[in-house]
């Protein structure tokens, strides 16, 4: 028996959604701001990722989607989220250990 998701996680997710768009959209006035153009950030991995979950989360908070397809699109929106922080955290650690 399928159970409903809570209006409370919904809420969430368009909350998330919301926040994220808002800062990929700083991040993508910012480059146009710097270099007159946001074709050239549009091919980060970080933005492309960021923007994935902001879609999942706004469907997902807005529709609720079920079934095996949303579950591997939830699934890759997680993966490009958890691959960027990896990547991200690497690429600032200094060579002593230390973050910074």
């Amino acid at each position: 028996m399928p159970t409903s998701t809570p209006p409370v996680l919904r809420i969430l997710r368009v909350a998330f959604a919301a926040l994220a768009a808002v800062a990929v959209a700083a991040a993508d006035a910012a480059a146009v701001r710097t270099t007159g153009s946001v074709g050239n950030l549009l091919s980060y991995f970080t933005i492309e990722s960021n923007v994935l979950a902001v879609l999942v989360l706004a469907v997902g908070g807005i529709a609720a989607p079920a079934g095996p397809p949303w579950a591997w699109i939830r699934g890759l929106a997680t993966l490009a989220m958890v691959v960027t922080g990896v990547v991200s955290s690497t690429r600032r650690r200094s060579p002593g250990g230390r973050s910074g």
